[in-house]
């Protein structure tokens, strides 16, 4: 990528690869995004469309100044509380209990995060979680 050339040129990186060390060098090497290739068309334009009006988008986020507005698949404040508790080992009961919500809430919170990432189990939530920052 030379943008000292084309400073008007946009790019979006179509990866495999979602670690934080990857997307660091992709940041400094001046990549407007990043998408992993298994995201759907609808997250292409997406990004596309953010890069288009100057913004970034990054499909695996750690190093922002707000890393939770940046995260991908749009998940909520809310969505990120009940990631780190499910990952900590609570149960939807306990976690329903210590955030004083019903059970019924938190495992709607739970399927709106599994279909948001495309994922089924709780290790690859790990995983993300991991990857994004989200636990220590």
């Amino acid at each position: 990528m030379d943008q000292k050339n084309s400073p008007k040129t946009k790019v979006v990186i179509l990866t495999m690869f979602p670690e934080k060390s990857y997307i660091d060098q992709l940041i400094k090497v001046g990549a407007d995004g990043c998408l992993l290739k298994s995201r759907g068309s609808k997250d292409l334009l997406e990004a596309i469309e953010r890069v288009i009006d100057s913004k970034s988008y990054f499909d695996s986020i750690t190093d922002f100044i707000n890393p939770i507005e940046h995260l991908p698949y749009h998940i909520s404040e809310r969505e990120i509380e009940i990631i780190r508790l499910v990952v900590n080992g609570l149960t939807s009961a306990e976690i329903a209990g210590k955030l004083f919500i019903s059970e019924h809430t938190v495992k709607t919170h739970r399927k709106n995060i599994f279909r948001k990432m495309g994922i089924n189990s709780t290790g690859q939530l790990a995983t993300f979680a991991i990857n994004n920052g989200l636990i220590a």
